[in-house]
């Protein structure tokens, strides 16, 4: 049994790399991603800027929502101790009026 090759071929009809008239004409879009994954495997991948842009746009999504978590986690975290602090401030308001209102009956004595 033979098997079929597959090849990807530039939908636009350009090519990478190629010599015309003694001169090396590259792509404008054919770049270079370097990059970790999330298992830590770092990959080196050269390609079509346009096929990239789905999965960098994928990755940036993700990327957005971790950052969207962490920011929601840290604005949680602030309104908690901000309501601790508040806390503070009624118990130290509540404390002087009392000792105020304390100190102006023994006056009035």
């Amino acid at each position: 049994m033979s098997t079929i090759e597959t090849v990807k071929v530039c939908p636009l009809g350009a090519k990478f790399t190629e010599i015309v008239d003694g001169k090396i004409h590259e792509c404008a879009w054919h770049i270079e991603v370097r990059g970790t994954d999330a298992s830590g495997k770092d990959h080196d991948s050269k390609g079509c800027a346009l096929a990239w842009g789905p999965i960098l746009a994928l990755e940036t999504a993700k990327e957005a929502r971790h950052m969207a978590a962490a920011t929601l986690n840290m604005r949680n975290e602030l309104v908690k101790r901000q309501d601790a602090a508040l806390g503070v401030v009624k118990a130290v308001a509540i404390d002087y009026k009392q000792r105020t209102e304390n100190a102006g009956n023994l006056l009035d004595k």
